[in-house]
């Protein structure tokens, strides 16, 4: 009975009903990006990714992840499973404004002026480009995952990247991010340890690593200072800013 009792407290606790307002938050919340495409368009003359519907979600799901990991260090999975879903779903929307939206004239085939206007709006990469790329960097970040540690929500939101970038611009997003983020931590232990330590360190990591019989890993304090958790979230972010604007 108590146990049950407990459950139910759980269920209807004011923790779970903020998870809830945050799942339709996050799954509602999307529906504006058609606004702000159609509004930055309108008043824009070049469009950039960061213009469409999808650069507004992307963006979106990528700023509300950096401050939930900058806060709780956790990438809710509110933020990037809705996320996935829509992007997907603009592409699917693409497919069928070019199934439908084709119209034919004496020179050919071509979109007519309201497909394409909608495909502007939409600003999906391909539908193929989507999985390829959502499978792409979800395997590349669970591959890190598994090997460097970190959290899940860091492989959902890689996930997010490629459905939104496609595999090119998404691959280089994370691996961008994981260099910025690489050079802060570094940066970061040398300020708060100093730089011999923050050597030395790396010398035994590697020098073991590699020769393992002839040199003793890091002790407890240097494989701390080794392991600092570093929020990837940010990084993403910057990762996705600067494959946006590189291409």
């Amino acid at each position: 009975m108590a146990t049950a009792i407990s459950y139910s407290a759980s269920l209807d606790g004011p923790q779970s009903a903020s998870r809830v307002l945050s799942w339709r938050i996050f799954s509602v919340l999307p529906a504006a990006g058609l606004l702000w495409a159609f509004y930055t368009q309108q008043t824009s003359a070049t469009v950039t990714v960061w213009q469409t519907w999808t650069g507004f979600i992307l963006l979106a799901t990528l700023i509300a992840a950096t401050m939930t990991d900058l806060a709780r260090h956790r990438i809710p999975n509110y933020i990037t499973y809705p996320a996935v879903g829509w992007l997907l779903s603009l592409g699917m929307l693409q497919v069928s404004l070019k199934a439908f939206g084709t119209v034919s004239d004496a020179t050919g085939t071509a979109l007519s002026a309201g497909a394409t206007k909608w495909m502007t709006l939409l600003g999906a990469p391909a539908i193929a480009d989507q999985w390829t790329g959502l499978g792409a960097c979800f395997v590349l970040m669970f591959f890190i995952f598994m090997n460097a540690g970190g959290g899940g929500g860091d492989v959902k939101i890689a996930a997010v990247l490629g459905a939104g970038l496609g595999p090119t611009l998404g691959l280089t997003a994370i691996v961008a991010a994981h260099i910025a983020a690489g050079t802060f931590a570094l940066a970061y232990g040398i300020v708060k340890f100093g730089p011999m330590t923050v050597l030395s360190s790396l010398g035994r990591k590697i020098g073991h690593f590699f020769l393992p019989l002839w040199i003793l890993p890091p002790d407890g304090e240097e494989t701390r200072l080794l392991t600092l958790p570093v929020p990837l979230a940010p990084f993403f972010l910057i990762g996705a800013l600067y494959a946006v604007w590189q291409a």
